[in-house]
């Protein structure tokens, strides 16, 4: 997967995790089938296509989250290792009390993610402060 993809793929989730924090407990919307980007060019931005939205994002944004744990979970060893998920997956494992579970999946993700090392740091901190 190409950089630019990567890192529209990372904003798309912390956007679901942002969302899910943010936004009115319990309304989940339809989750669109792809999501636009703006691509930078020479002359205008040009919409790329990131593909189709997780199903565990929906849940994220619903506040759901045991069942976006669950799916999560439920996904191959290979998406799931993807670093994207894990810091997603984090969030929720933080939201369900789960600090140590949290804190192993925070491992390294500022070498993968450094565009969001800052949330990183945040997400580690109340993992740490969950964990005591």
């Amino acid at each position: 997967m190409g950089i630019l993809r990567r890192l529209a793929y990372a904003g798309l989730l912390l956007a679901a995790c942002d969302r899910g924090a943010h936004g009115a407990p319990g309304a989940a919307s339809a989750s669109p089938s792809a999501e636009v980007v703006a691509a930078p060019s020479a002359s205008a931005f040009v919409p790329v296509p990131i593909g189709p939205v997780p199903a565990f994002a929906a849940l994220v944004r619903a506040e759901r989250w045991a069942d976006a744990r669950a799916a999560i979970e439920a996904m191959p060893d290979a998406q799931r290792a993807q670093p994207e998920v894990r810091f997603v997956h984090a969030r929720v494992d933080c939201e369900l009390n789960d600090g140590r579970a949290a804190l192993g999946e925070l491992l390294g993700l500022e070498n993968a993610l450094p565009v969001l090392s800052t949330e990183i740091a945040a997400a580690r901190a109340r993992a740490q402060l969950q964990v005591g």
